[in-house]
């Protein structure tokens, strides 16, 4: 040891001297420093200066700030109130002196600090025993002090707490105590040398073991200084350090270093660690295969950054960022054959295990990711190729590419219990994953409302440690643009992540490209949900969404299609049977809303695995699938008792619903779909026609099926013959009978059957009006009537057209013949309309509107059959006819039945009181001409004047 001890002036006697020693020795061998000075300046007083292991050949060190000299590095503490300071000179470079060495020298300055304050203060001289109690019970290690024999003379708490004796307990114990039983000797032998000169050396640190109060041995650095105190002679001074939490701070490094090194190696994307001035140091294999060179060929010579074309520039722009620590962007790289590429470069600055600076580079050649911006605009314009699966596959796999991603997700948003992601289409950088389901309540998307994008550009999946999808994936970036309709309401999402870490100045690039792609999906979403719309719409009944007629069909003709031995099933055909009433009386949006809750009322009754469809009107479908003829019976039952209990209430109005259910058992492969449809609908004929409120089962040998199937007979000829065009218009002429007038033809339909012949009204105007095909065969009429107008014939004559009473329910009437008019160029006025007593007093109000807009137009309205009910009396005053015609049953007989010449005079009292004209039907006679023309009955229709002919 090189000390050297200035007394100029005896500010500092020896005593004094002794303590400042003793503090600069603990500092030293606390540090671990090779030299020590420290300079003493009472007020008026010579310095005291002491100097401690000045290494040979040391430069002379400046005497303002920190600074290296050689390999060392020097630490000054100026001490309080300018008396003094305290220099210590370190091996290495600064980043090897440790945060705990410098917490320790600031203690023991701080201490040094209050007692040189206080001596001063005071006149006292400074005291080796407080100055060496307040250095034990301040240390952060442990420290003791041994005598030459090896007895503890002094320890402080830290050791105390390491080995689990108090100080009292340590105290004149031996040092064997602390000692394995095996090495006392040898470590006794080895302390009483050094202090008897024999090793010249002023520390001695070894790793060594003490044993605690519970016999467990304790890894343990230990360091000596030789001191003198007095009354004690030659002492140690013992610095004893605990290794475990050393050990283990290894064992981690080590750990890191092993993860680091294992994902350095076996990353898919090129790797290399730098010096800072740009020297590779490492390189995996990822970088040999993407730029051509050997690791040792990268490393040579700390040959710099050849694989950058411009790598001068990127070292300054990347320094320019230093106190950021991270830089992530493009650059145009090179192989070792020349060839240029575009590649993303992820710089990364940190420390490593020993300190020094290094800097992490990941590259990734992403030509694929331009080619893929390349084609951004043709996905965003739609001329990209594919739909379905196969266009979202595509979306993925060049939405990662083009954002150099690891993962693209391309979600639909349903909303369940919890909101959820179900996949259109998944990529993994490798392969499309299978569909899964992205649970959405612990994700980045869990708040999302709206249009705004979501970017974590790192530590995601620490984030969100609940998020599965985020922990599976080991995902570091996350970025997601919601897809939406044009109301903004939220669709799905595009999700992209990746493994790697996502720089902030990036997320705008992204935000674009990310835009781009969501609005070509968005449209894509659109025209599926769209097609899904139709699809659903196609095969739904608008109104009460069951099945439609379409849809039925299209089920029952699969199951009568499929040849299953001992498979049975059952169609219910279900007619309502009070729906006319409600409709009629409380108006068409009370029978629309009745009918959505009878629908509701037969969805509770009908099984998960059944068809509940409307076929049309107030008409009911079911079809019944795997259904013995028991369970068949069951169920029809069951659905006729739940509609005989409903009530559907309009206001403070109650009515009874019910129905008539026809039941059909069938198995695959016997009848046709529309053979089962027919015997359906014959056995709900024939229960409406036995009292209604039952069900009847088909049998082929019910008479009263019989008659209903001749009536389905004559429907199929009808439909057959309004498609084919075979049918005709005949007219009779209605004569004058007092003076003259207008001529005009009553229009009559016939029918020519497939063989030629003429078929009379009588024989299928009942059926037509069942099947409700009158409305199609009156719009037929007035058709041809308006086209035979337009063709010049029946020059000069007014027609009559007759309306049966289904038409007068067409809101598309009027505007039909109006447009008709327009289309043929026929005034209204040589046109008129008949309809029924019955008709006019079934559909009053429906009747009398109409009646309004077709005199409006010019048309005539003539009401016919009168006098068959009486109550038709009381419709005059309301509704205004332009003529009446008297039914044929009066007269037949006016000539010689007295009661109905009364009754034909009182008619036409009533039409003259109310300015109407009177039309005797049914003159077959020429006898009934002279008494008609004594009542004033102004026109004749019958075959005693003319019979109907071809018009």
């Amino acid at each position: 040891m090189n000390k050297v001890v200035d007394l100029h002036g005896k500010a500092y006697d020896a005593a004094e001297t002794a303590a400042v020693e003793l503090l600069c020795t603990i500092i030293r061998q606390q540090s671990g420093c090779q030299w020590l000075s420290l300079r003493l300046q009472r007020p008026g007083a010579a310095p005291l200066r002491i100097e401690e292991g000045r290494p040979p050949g040391t430069a002379c060190l400046g005497t303002d700030s920190e600074q290296a000299s050689g390999n060392c590095f020097e630490r000054r503490f100026q001490l309080a109130q300018g008396l003094g300071r305290l220099r210590l000179l370190h091996s290495s470079t600064p980043e090897e002196w440790s945060p705990e060495a410098e917490t320790l020298i600031r203690g023991l300055t701080r201490l040094l600090d209050r007692e040189l304050e206080l001596s001063t203060r005071l006149g006292l001289s400074l005291n080796k025993e407080s100055l060496l109690e307040a250095v034990l019970n301040s240390a952060e290690t442990g420290l003791l002090v041994l005598d030459y024999s090896g007895r503890i003379l002094r320890s402080n708490r830290k050791l105390a707490e390491m080995t689990g004796y108090s100080v009292d307990e340590l105290s004149g114990q031996g040092i064997e105590l602390l000692l394995p039983q095996e090495t006392p000797g040898p470590v006794q032998r080895q302390l009483r040398a050094y202090l008897d000169g024999a090793i010249n050396r002023k520390h001695l640190p070894s790793e060594q073991v003490v044993r605690t109060t519970q016999g467990r041995l304790l890894p343990v650095w230990v360091t000596y200084a030789r001191v003198e105190l007095a009354g004690s002679g030659p002492c140690l001074v013992t610095t004893i350090q605990d290794l475990a939490p050393l050990r283990a701070a290894e064992r981690a490094v080590q750990e890191s270093e092993a993860r680091f090194r294992a994902f350095f190696e076996n990353s898919m994307d090129a790797a290399l660690i730098t010096e800072p001035g740009g020297s590779i140091l490492h390189a995996n294999p990822a970088a040999e295969t993407l730029f051509g060179y050997s690791e040792a060929e990268l490393c040579a010579g700390g040959r710099s950054l050849v694989f950058i074309e411009d790598d001068e520039n990127f070292l300054k722009a990347l320094d320019a960022r230093r106190e950021r620590g991270f830089w992530r962007g493009e650059l145009p790289l090179r192989r070792r054959n020349g060839e240029s590429f575009p590649g993303d470069v992820v710089c990364t600055r940190y420390l490593d295990s020993s300190g020094r600076e290094r800097t992490s580079l990941v590259l990734r050649d992403i030509t694929e990711k331009k080619r893929a911006q390349d084609a951004l605009q043709a996905i965003a314009t739609g001329t990209a190729s594919g739909s379905g699966e196969d266009f979202f596959r595509l979306i993925a796999r060049q939405l990662a590419t083009a954002l150099g991603a690891r993962y693209a997700l391309v979600g639909e948003l349903f909303e369940g219990t919890r909101p959820q992601l179900k996949s259109l289409a998944f990529w993994d950088g490798r392969e499309f994953r299978s569909t899964i389901t992205y649970e959405l309540s612990h994700s980045p998307l869990a708040m999302n409302t709206g249009r705004e994008t979501v970017h974590i550009g790192r530590e995601v999946a620490r984030h969100y440690p609940e998020d599965a999808l985020l922990q599976t994936l080991s995902a570091e970036s996350y970025t997601a643009l919601p897809l939406c309709d044009p109301d903004d309401n939220v669709l799905g999402f595009l999700v992209v992540i990746d493994d790697r870490p996502m720089a902030e100045e990036q997320s705008g690039e992204i935000r674009n490209i990310l835009s781009i792609f969501a609005a070509r999906v968005e449209t894509e979403l659109e025209r599926i949900r769209a097609q899904e719309a139709l699809s659903y719409e196609a095969s739904h009944d608008h109104l009460t969404n069951l099945l439609n007629r379409r849809a039925f069909d299209r089920r029952l003709r699969a199951l009568t299609r499929a040849e299953q031995a001992g498979t049975e099933h059952a169609l219910l055909y279900i007619d309502l049977d009070r729906f006319k009433i409600v409709n009629d009386s409380c108006g068409h949006v009370a029978g629309d809303d009745m009918l959505r809750q009878v629908a509701g009322v037969m969805s509770q009754c009908v099984r998960g695995s059944d068809y509940l469809a409307r076929l049309g009107g107030d008409e009911f479908g079911v079809l019944l699938q795997n259904c013995s003829r028991d369970k068949g019976l069951h169920l029809s039952s069951k659905i006729m008792e739940a509609l005989r209990h409903f009530q559907f209430r309009v206001g403070d109005r109650h009515f009874d619903v019910g129905a008539s259910i026809g039941l059909v058992h069938f198995s695959g492969g016997e009848e046709s779909s529309a053979e089962l449809l027919r015997q359906a609908d014959l056995a709900c004929y024939a229960a409406k026609e036995s009292g209604r409120n039952q069900v009847r089962v088909y049998d082929a040998d019910d008479q009263l099926l019989r008659v209903r199937h001749q009536e389905i007979g004559w429907f199929e000829r009808l439909r057959h013959a309004l498609k084919e065009d075979r049918f005709l218009l005949f007219g009779q002429r209605i004569i004058p009978l007092n003076k003259e007038g207008q001529a005009r033809r009553e229009v009559l339909l016939r029918m020519r059957n497939e063989e030629g012949e003429l078929i009379l009204p009588r024989d299928f105007i009942l059926t037509a009006e069942r099947y409700e095909i009158m409305p199609d065969l009156d719009r037929w009429v007035i058709d041809r009537v308006l086209r035979h107008l337009a063709d010049g014939l029946c020059t000069g004559e007014m027609l009559s057209i007759n309306l049966s009473g289904l038409t007068l329910d067409d809101s598309e009437l009027f505007s039909f013949i109006r447009q008709s008019c327009r289309h043929y160029g026929i005034k209204g006025e040589r046109l008129a309309f008949e309809i029924t007593e019955t008709a006019a007093m079934t559909h009053y109000a429906r009747a009398n509107a109409l009646f309004r807009e077709l005199r409006q137009l010019g048309c005539e309205i003539h009401l016919d059959d009168f006098g068959s009910g009486l109550s038709s009396f009381g419709y005059l005053r309301n509704m205004q006819f332009d003529c009446l015609k008297i039914d044929g049953s009066f007269i037949r007989k006016l000539d010689k039945n007295p009661e109905d010449r009364a009754m034909v005079e009182a008619m036409q009292r009533i039409g003259q009181t109310m300015g109407m004209q009177t039309v005797a039907e049914f003159v077959e006679r020429p006898e009934l001409l002279a008494p008609l023309r004594e009542i004033g009955i102004h026109r004749a229709q019958g075959f005693a004047l003319h019979r109907p002919e071809p018009l």
